[in-house]
Parts: structure tokens; C-alpha cells; sequence
């Protein structure tokens, strides 16, 4: 009684315990949801981007990689391949990672948004 599960079976991430990192400039905040133990190619995330900042340019991986976007609260404007894509809360979203993108929140209110990331083998 009382033991822990087996991680490869069942893990927990208390939100306490949550990998996080905060831009000190934007203050685009990114929450990994996941197990970072797992090696499975998925990995869960949240993130939340303050008035008029953005994630700045990302660069596309090296593997083939899909992302899938949920928008919880606010606005956010995802550029894919240079055309701008506007999701509202609730929106959904999904794009294959081939080239540079960047995620902005154009609004006067914070944005809070799920991303589900695949990367391919």
C-alpha cells in the first residue's frame, strides 16, 4: 500500500513540480505538461504570452514535427511560413513544423494557449 506507480506506466506531474522557463524580456512563460522522462516523441506544453509579445522567430526542427494548438484564454496569431493565422479562445489549430514560425498575441489581454508538439522518428 501506498507504493508509487511504475513511471512507464503511470506518471504524475504535480503543478508544483512543473519544468517552466519565463522570458525576462517578453515574459512568454512556457509550462512543460508532460513526463520529461518520457522518450516517446510527445510532448505537452502550455503557454501563456503577455499583451503585444510574442515567442519571437522559431526555427523548424530537425525531425518532422507537428503542432497542435488550443487556445485557452485571449488572442494568439500563430505565422506559419510568413501568412499570419488568427485563433480566439476556444480556436484550434494544427501545422507541420517546416520552416521558422512565431506565436504573437496581438491584444491588450494576456493569452494562455495548449500545444500538443509530435516530433516524427
Amino acid at each position: 500500500l501506498g507504493a508509487e506507480p511504475d513511471p512507464s506506466d503511470v506518471a504524475i506531474i504535480r503543478s508544483n513540480k512543473r519544468l517552466a522557463f519565463k522570458d525576462p524580456e517578453t515574459g512568454f512563460e512556457r509550462i512543460v505538461l508532460s513526463p520529461a522522462h518520457l522518450d516517446n516523441g510527445v510532448e505537452v506544453v502550455m503557454h501563456r504570452i503577455p499583451p503585444r509579445q510574442s515567442s519571437g522567430v522559431l526555427p523548424a526542427y530537425t525531425v518532422p514535427t507537428e503542432k497542435y494548438i488550443m487556445v485557452h484564454e485571449g488572442k494568439l496569431t500563430v505565422y506559419v511560413d510568413g501568412k499570419p493565422h488568427q485563433l480566439d479562445a476556444g480556436d484550434t489549430m494544427y501545422f507541420e513544423v517546416k520552416g521558422p514560425y512565431s506565436l504573437v498575441n496581438e491584444s491588450d489581454k494576456a493569452c494562455a494557449y495548449y500545444m500538443v508538439i509530435v516530433r516524427k522518428r
